[in-house]
């Protein structure tokens, strides 16, 4: 079929325009004419006509031939698939304990100037009850600071924005930030990781000093991490000390919180290969999908390693795993 194509309908028309532009323009010899208009031509004068034949095919369908092999884009998959807000008010302040200590830290030197300049926008909640979020002029955050209220058991916590002058009222609560806004600035801040990925983290980078031998000492693999955990939640000899903020879950509910910890350690356990912790004796899940900023990694690292540098431990510097 595509020989009798190519030898009747498009060989006419391949010989039609290569006699014409001789015609034209004057030029080529008799033989190749005869050869052409023959009714068997020669094998390379069958070749030509076809290539001059796809040639002229292709010069006018190009476009729409284009257009097959043209590289389409793939959909865009996973969190970058939607679109990037700054206007949006998706950073509850009171719930984010990596931006909330951002207004206690050192950071609050680089924060408070940017909320008073208008460079990051702030919300807020105006009156009693549960009002929707308005937008906090910027001009407040050079006579206002932010207070936090930590919840008592089964409450929420809350923060207020309140006059430097009148301490004892708020103007605002329940405060807002955006999270692609203060992305541009504190990555690592806003970037958490689970519990145990972190604590194996630590350990990779601290596995020769005393802290991972005693890890070591509690069994297996699992006792081993569960064991740096408690080094990275539990409270520090002096009462104070903490070396991450922890936030997660408390089933059933899924919204992520800062999951408060002190003396005694709450018991932890890694199940499916995630930490938890649970209530004893029953042994009930309390709180799961354990978090940990990225930021507060090095910090850790640096203080088990500074612990090897001590010439005195200070007692119970260590928490206790068991």
């Amino acid at each position: 079929m595509l020989r009798a194509l190519f030898g009747t309908f498009i060989g006419k028309i391949a010989a039609a325009i290569v006699l014409a532009a001789m015609v034209a323009l004057g030029v080529g010899p008799d033989w190749l004419a005869q050869e052409i208009l023959a009714v068997r031509p020669v094998w390379y004068i069958r070749v030509l006509l076809i290539v001059l034949a796809a040639v002229g095919a292709a010069s006018t369908y190009w476009p729409q031939i284009s257009r097959l092999f043209r590289s389409r884009p793939a959909p865009a998959t996973g969190p970058t698939a939607a679109a990037v807000r700054d206007d949006v008010p998706d950073v509850r302040v009171a719930h984010e304990p990596g931006v909330r200590s951002m207004f206690e830290g050192g950071e609050r030197d680089t924060l408070l100037p940017l909320l008073a300049a208008g460079r990051l926008q702030a919300w807020g909640r105006l009156g009693n009850g549960f009002p929707p979020l308005s937008a906090i002029p910027a001009d407040r955050w050079n006579s206002h600071f932010l207070e936090y209220h930590p919840a008592p058991t089964g409450g929420i916590d809350q923060t207020f924005l309140k006059a430097k002058a009148r301490p004892y009222e708020s103007d605002f609560y329940d405060v807002y930030l955006n999270r692609e806004q203060l992305r541009r600035i504190w990555h690592d801040r806003l970037e958490l990781i689970p519990l145990l990925e972190a604590a194996r983290i630590v350990f990779d980078r601290t596995k020769d000093t005393m802290s991972a031998g005693m890890a070591r000492a509690e069994g297996g693999n699992d006792a081993a991490l569960r064991w740096y955990c408690y080094m990275l939640i539990g409270v520090k000899g002096d009462g104070v000390t903490r070396l991450v903020e922890l936030s997660g879950t408390r089933p059933p509910s899924r919204v992520r919180e800062p999951i408060p910890f002190d003396r005694p350690p709450p018991h932890l356990e890694i199940r499916q290969l995630a930490a938890v912790l649970v209530d004893l004796p029953d042994r009930r899940v309390v709180a799961e999908n354990l978090m940990v900023p990225v930021s507060s990694i090095d910090v850790a690292v640096s203080f088990i390693l500074g612990l090897d540098n001590s010439a005195r431990v200070p007692p119970g510097a260590i928490p206790n795993a068991g």
